[in-house]
């Protein structure tokens, strides 16, 4: 025969109340860690993308679909970069694209195929992505912020590189 433990008066919904408490904190959590996993995942992509269009353009060789060369293919910049940040939604208007000749000199932007540059062996491509982060869930009103990488190569002289 089983015994019920006593019950004191008026604490029928006590656990009711605890579980509820600890369910709001829990959950609260959960979708922090969501929140920031999501956010490291995100900068992850936008370095990655912009580590892809810098390699896209260091090579001399040409593309082969419309024979221009990978340092002024832009437009090939820009889509390895988005084939690779899709997770962070990269957009081509989020790619700026740069040419220099070391860390402390003057950046260029450039982005005209028709138009050559003289490329040494200092020449470097520079690949800047910007661009916007926003949390998921809304309701918590946490502030979005702007995502940024900027990635930088050598422009190889005499290497084949196939895209």
């Amino acid at each position: 025969m089983k015994k019920d433990l006593p019950r004191a008066k008026g604490a029928s919904g006590q656990t009711l109340v605890e579980f509820a408490l600890t369910l709001t904190l829990l959950l609260m959590i959960l979708v922090g860690l969501f929140e920031m996993g999501r956010l490291v995942v995100s900068y992850a992509a936008v370095a990655a993308a912009g580590r892809e269009a810098a390699r896209y353009g260091s090579g001399v060789s040409t593309n082969y679909s419309n024979g221009i060369a990978l340092y002024n293919d832009c437009a090939g910049m820009r889509l390895a970069a988005r084939k690779v940040g899709w997770l962070a939604n990269v957009q081509d208007a989020d790619v700026h694209i740069f040419f220099d000749t070391g860390p402390s000199t003057t950046q260029t932007e450039y982005c005209n195929p028709s138009a050559a540059i003289t490329i040494s062996r200092q020449t470097r491509i520079v690949v800047f992505i910007t661009t916007p982060y926003s949390p998921m869930l809304s309701f918590l009103q946490l502030p979005g912020t702007t995502l940024r990488s900027k990635s930088a190569r050598s422009i190889l002289i005499g290497a084949q590189v196939i895209p």
